[in-house]
C-alpha cells in the first residue's frame, strides 16, 4: 500500500504563493513602471527648463490686448467697483416701464405705464 499525502505533489513556482499569483511579476512590473515615470518627469523638467530659458532671453511678452476692455468675449471683465452699467440701465427700464410707447407700429402694439397696467389686471380680475 502506497501512502498519499493531502497535498498536491506539483511543483509551484518560487514566486507564486498559494492562490497563484505570482509576485515577481508584479514587481518587476510596478518598478519598469515606475521607471519610466521617473524618466518622463525628468524628461519634462529639461523641456521645460530649456522653454524658461528661451522665454528670459526674449523678456516680457507685451500684455494682450484686450487686457483693460469691458468684455473679452463673453466675460465680463469690469471691476465691480468701477461698473456702472446697472446705474445707466435702471433709469432706462424705469422710464420704460412708467411712459407710453410703441412695441410694434405695423401690429398697432403700444405699452403703457406699468402702475396702469397692474389696475387694468387687476380690476378685468374682480370683475365677474
Amino acid at each position: 500500500m502506497s501512502s498519499s499525502t493531502p497535498h498536491s505533489t506539483e511543483p509551484h513556482a518560487a514566486s507564486e504563493d498559494s492562490d497563484g499569483v505570482n509576485i515577481k511579476k508584479i514587481i518587476t512590473i510596478g518598478a519598469v513602471s515606475l521607471a519610466i515615470f521617473a524618466i518622463s518627469a525628468v524628461v519634462a523638467a529639461l523641456i521645460m527648463h530649456g522653454e524658461n530659458k528661451q522665454y528670459a532671453t526674449r523678456g516680457l511678452a507685451p500684455p494682450p490686448s484686450e487686457l483693460g476692455k469691458d468684455e473679452i468675449g463673453l466675460v465680463d471683465q469690469v471691476e465691480f467697483s468701477q461698473d456702472r452699467r446697472l446705474d445707466e440701465w435702471k433709469p432706462a427700464k424705469r422710464k420704460r416701464l412708467d411712459s407710453y410707447g410703441w412695441v410694434d407700429r405695423s401690429k398697432n402694439l403700444v405699452h403703457i405705464p406699468i402702475e396702469k397696467a397692474i389696475d387694468q389686471v387687476v380690476t378685468q380680475a374682480g370683475a365677474p
